[in-house]
């Protein structure tokens, strides 16, 4: 009992040693916005090096905390985790809190999230006039958000057998609770692609047209499918030099690799293409890209095993003793993994439907509320109607309603399952 005692204590000073070098880490990406504001001559530098401060102090302390530790299990992971998404969010709020005139925090914590979860909704205007430093705050969040949203999904969602997600695992032999041994060299893989992408799409973007300004932060944005633009047009300010739009197109398709991307920036109001369109781009909202990439959504692997559950359904319809052996590529889908992907998508589903719920009560009409709800647990940014919809943002909801959206988002980008385990009694049992 004693050892269980102190081994269980052991895990979860890991995870406060873990949260303090994020933080650590994040405390340099504040340092590099400090130094970009210094390039410009702007006051907000100072607050950049006090929120740097700040987010170096809390990180050491909860690195000091977590020494002599042990090695994490998978268990744990549910709860590293999501207190890694809202350790890096709330810290990251605080440039937009301190610096933007009149913004509150509710603000301030929709936009970081939205950065972070790549899912590029807004509640700022004036964008063509905002500070360097800011604007590159919120290309940067973009830019961190979509390395940490492919490390997750590929080297430890699969551990968690997150909604079909193990089909994605990397091999091992080591069969033990513990983390993949492989997920470091994974991410260390996945790390030098992006980083070899990015540094091609600023040149890429700089020798099109764009100043350097705007090359490297709209490349952080479109490396990341994230969205956020230096200007309140996005990315129509460049309608001149469509050139840039196909460059754009290819590398967020590259970003995406190797799946389709399904998703892009709002660069026109394409509520003015016609009701089709209109209703295309929301199925889309829903189905998002694929897993692995930068993109949010249910994710294309998860709608062709429930095609093939429906398949299967209507094949035993016909021939109820039958038995078929079926494949996701070269590897055999048993039923519990079909399983777990039809309760994904329940309770996809019925995420976007609660917070449209709870929209509702904030007397938003339909359409805000229910593509609004869609567009956060997908991650895709704006939505339909005349408030929320690409010529629109989000400003003029009301705190609450922002706040719910904001829990869409990061439940999202956790595949949902990983938030809502925490609830469960069962969890705090060990």
């Amino acid at each position: 009992m004693q050892s269980f005692f102190i081994r269980r204590v052991s895990s979860r000073l890991l995870i406060y040693k873990i949260l303090g070098y994020l933080l650590l880490l994040l405390a340099l990406v504040h340092v590099s916005a400090a130094l970009v504001s210094l390039l410009y001559r702007e006051n907000s530098m100072w607050t950049f090096i006090g929120s740097s401060l700040l987010t170096a102090i809390c990180g050491y302390l909860l690195v000091y905390a977590g020494r002599g530790a042990e090695q994490l299990k998978s268990r744990q992971l549910f709860l590293l985790t999501t207190l890694s998404w809202l350790v890096i969010c709330i810290f990251s709020a605080l440039p937009f809190w301190l610096i933007i005139p009149d913004s509150s925090f509710t603000n301030a914590w929709f936009e970081t999230v939205s950065g972070i979860t790549t899912t590029g909704s807004t509640v700022y205007s004036g964008l063509d006039n905002m500070p360097k430093g800011i604007l590159y705050w919120r290309a940067v969040l973009n830019w961190i958000g979509g390395i940490g949203i492919i490390v997750m999904a590929l080297a430890i969602l699969p551990a968690l057998k997150i909604g079909g997600m193990r089909l994605f695992k990397i091999e091992s032999s080591d069969t033990s609770e513990k983390i993949l041994p492989k997920s470091s060299s994974m991410s260390a893989a996945i790390g030098g692609v992006y980083l070899v992408l990015s540094v091609v799409t600023a040149i890429t973007y700089y020798l099109c047209g764009m100043s350097g300004f705007d090359a490297i932060t709209h490349m952080m944005a479109t490396v990341a499918t994230g969205g956020f633009a230096n200007y309140d047009a996005s990315f129509g300010v460049y309608k001149e030099m469509p050139h840039i739009y196909w460059f754009t197109s290819l590398f967020m398709l590259l970003a995406a690799m190797p799946f389709v991307l399904l998703i892009s920036f709002a660069s026109e109001d394409y509520t003015l293409w016609g009701n089709l369109a209109v209703m295309l781009f929301f199925y889309i909202t829903f189905a998002g890209a694929c897993s692995g990439s930068t993109s949010g959504g249910l994710k294309i692997f998860r709608i062709q095993l429930s095609a093939m559950l429906l398949i299967k359904q209507l094949k035993l319809l016909i021939h109820p003793k039958a038995v078929w052996s079926q494949k996701y590529g070269s590897k055999t889908v048993d039923d519990q993994l079909l399983g777990n992907v039809l309760a994904f998508c329940f309770i996809y589903f019925a995420s976007i439907g609660f917070i449209a719920l709870m929209l509702s009560f904030y007397e938003l009409d339909l359409v805000t509320a229910l593509t609004g709800a869609a567009t956060a647990v997908a991650s895709v940014g704006p939505g339909l109607g005349s408030i929320i919809g690409p010529a629109g943002n989000f400003a003029s909801l009301p705190d609450g309603a922002k706040w719910w959206l904001s829990l869409g988002m990061l439940s999202g980008r956790l595949e949902i399952l990983t938030l809502l385990v925490l609830f469960t009694p069962a969890y705090w049992r060990f």
